[in-house]
């Protein structure tokens, strides 16, 4: 693979002319691992972009300055997904494995924004891929965060309180609507078929959805409302 490679994937711009340039002084210099120079192996047409898993690609040795500046190129060479690839290379470089490159603020901060940019879109694309089943089980059982988790009864009775009247009356996103037949229709077809074994209990000043056998003896079937707490 030649430098004829990366050229014909990238932009014809000045950034791509600097990269090319540095690239055929590193090929002229002949650089080798042990020559008295510190130096980083550097594929001219890099790995996630040539699919070479072997790491065999057409291979220079940059010292760690022009490394660097080679991959604050490359972003700038590329459009689409390459560009995307070669954001995550940049930013890993800048901040993994302890390298201790030497950047500005304003050069980091540029950089760790477009990465969120293009973290952010590939979350995105992939949870929007997944069906609400695959979800679902993606976080159930022990995946999920909480699995585990004890709340104290404290923590209930704070939540309780915090929660009381918020979605009273006019506060109620509902109030005065109702659902349309459109959406009635769309429940009673979900539901059909089914059996809901919970039933809403209450002991005179809280509401309980939970199993029948699971009732205390003073607990009365029904809810009570909001004005009556």
């Amino acid at each position: 693979m030649s430098l004829d490679a990366i050229k014909n994937i990238s932009l014809d711009n000045k950034y791509t002319h600097w990269y090319c340039n540095m690239i055929t002084k590193a090929i002229e210099r002949n650089w080798k691992k042990g020559d008295g120079v510190y130096l980083e192996g550097h594929h001219v047409v890099p790995k996630s972009i040539s699919g070479d898993t072997l790491r065999t690609g057409f291979k220079v040795y940059l010292t760690a300055r022009e490394h660097y500046i080679c991959h604050l190129l490359l972003p700038k060479m590329l459009e689409g997904e390459n560009r995307k690839k070669m954001l995550f290379a940049l930013h890993r470089l800048c901040t993994g494995n302890n390298q201790n490159y030497v950047k500005s603020s304003f050069m980091y901060e540029t950089i760790k924004l477009k990465m969120c940019e293009v973290a952010v879109e590939r979350s995105k694309r992939f949870w929007d891929s997944l069906t609400k089943e695959e979800k679902s089980l993606m976080r159930a059982g022990e995946r999920n965060s909480r699995w585990g988790a004890v709340v104290t009864e404290e923590t209930r009775k704070k939540i309780s309180e915090s929660n009381k009247g918020r979605f009273a009356g006019s506060k109620h996103p509902l109030y005065g609507k109702g659902h349309s037949e459109y959406t009635k229709n769309k429940i009673s077809i979900s539901k059909q078929g089914k059996i809901n074994p919970y039933r809403w209990f209450n002991n005179g000043t809280e509401n309980f959805y939970i199993l029948p056998e699971n009732a205390s003896k003073d607990y009365v079937k029904g809810r009570i409302s909001w004005s009556k707490r």
